[in-house]
């Protein structure tokens, strides 16, 4: 395509094209097909066009000219960036889409993942698609195994559900992890990791070390507004990961855990934040084997069988004695003070204070 010199009159009337999402593919001058508008009619429907008011026509932003701006940084101000759209159930989805049109959004986030650039504040929307474990009004939840590789370090990735669970997704296949983050500084809210077809399905998946022998960063993350339904194996897998934030996340019976570090894994997780959390009967809440530094407050912790003494072995806040100086304050338990030392355990350098249990208060490690 070469510089081109439109008339007057061309060129208002190919703006009105473009701003009705009817833009030209010949930009050849003299070329404006139809019906060519004089200058005083083009500029009135251009004035109409920015005021909605232009019968049987919506006002449309060119592709070209919303990148523009999202690269500027005035959209969102933590930096700017491509929006980028999915939306499986759209009639127009297609991973053939360049993915900024919500109108034709792509069909997996896979894709977009690959279109996202690295430390550029792109964001991934990922729209509702009406449908949940239990039963839905259309057919396709997000149902894919999708990893963040470590080269694409600063996406932000968004569920745009409506309601307090977020958008469902699944893994899709069975044993599998929904979303496995590589790069760093990610952000992941606003979704419901859930089991629907696959079985044995894990949440996230957040590695720093080395995967297929290449070195991964999965740290600095934030998850947050996030869902966790019942036939999710481990809804959070932190291996070596630090400086995360688990903030207002719901985990709903857990077939093993909540929040789990691996022992035999890279190494230990630090300075990560967890907390104003919901975690209801599941196997295990937090498994944290080698923690260190970390903060855990505010979190609720509910598991029916903890009331009995003696039953609910470990199914509180575990962290086992290779970790350090973690403070875990000002959370709520269904346990007993008699059931404290069982349900929960501490290193000896640990801080627990002010914790809420069913029937007191405690100031003491578990």
């Amino acid at each position: 395509m070469t510089r081109q010199r439109y008339s007057e009159k061309e060129s208002m009337n190919r703006i009105v094209r473009i701003f009705e999402g009817n833009s030209l593919s010949d930009d050849t001058p003299d070329t404006v097909p139809g019906d060519v508008l004089s200058e005083n009619e083009a500029l009135s429907d251009i004035t109409e066009l920015l005021g909605d008011s232009l019968p049987n026509e919506t006002f449309t932003l060119p592709e070209a000219v919303q990148r523009a701006i999202g690269n500027s940084g005035f959209v969102r101000g933590w930096g700017g960036g491509y929006n980028i759209f999915v939306a499986p159930n759209h009639a127009n989805a297609s991973d053939a889409n360049t993915g900024f049109d919500a109108n034709n959004p792509l069909q997996t986030i896979t894709q977009a993942v690959s279109i996202a650039r690295a430390d550029r504040g792109d964001t991934i929307f990922v729209l509702q698609n009406d449908g949940w474990q239990y039963g839905s009004g259309l057919t396709s939840v997000i149902s894919e195994a999708v990893t963040i590789p470590a080269d694409k370090p600063g996406i932000r990735l968004i569920g745009c559900g409506a309601g307090s669970m977020g958008v469902n997704w699944e893994a899709g296949v069975s044993g599998t992890y929904c979303l496995t983050i590589n790069a760093i500084d990610t952000i992941v809210e606003g979704f419901n990791f859930c089991e629907t077809t696959a079985v044995g399905c894990n949440g996230i998946h957040c590695h720093w070390g080395t995967e297929d022998g290449a070195a991964v960063y999965g740290e600095n993350s934030i998850i947050a507004n996030c869902f966790f339904s019942d036939g999710i194996d481990t809804a959070i897998e932190m291996e070596y990961a630090w400086y995360l934030k688990v903030v207002n996340c719901r985990f709903y019976e857990c077939d093993e855990y909540g929040l789990y570090v691996d022992p035999a894994a890279d190494g230990d997780i630090a300075y990560t934040e967890i907390r104003d959390n919901w975690f209801y009967d599941c196997n295990i809440a937090m498994s944290l084997n080698q923690a260190d530094y970390c903060l855990i407050r505010d979190n609720y912790i509910h598991n029916p069988d903890a009331i009995v003494s003696g039953s609910a072995s470990g199914e509180g806040i575990v962290i086992n004695a290779s970790g350090s100086e973690n403070m875990v304050v000002n959370n709520y338990f269904s346990c007993t003070l008699n059931n404290w030392g069982n349900f929960c355990s501490s290193t000896a350098d640990d801080t627990w204070a002010n914790n809420h249990l069913h029937d007191q208060n405690t100031y003491t490690n578990p």
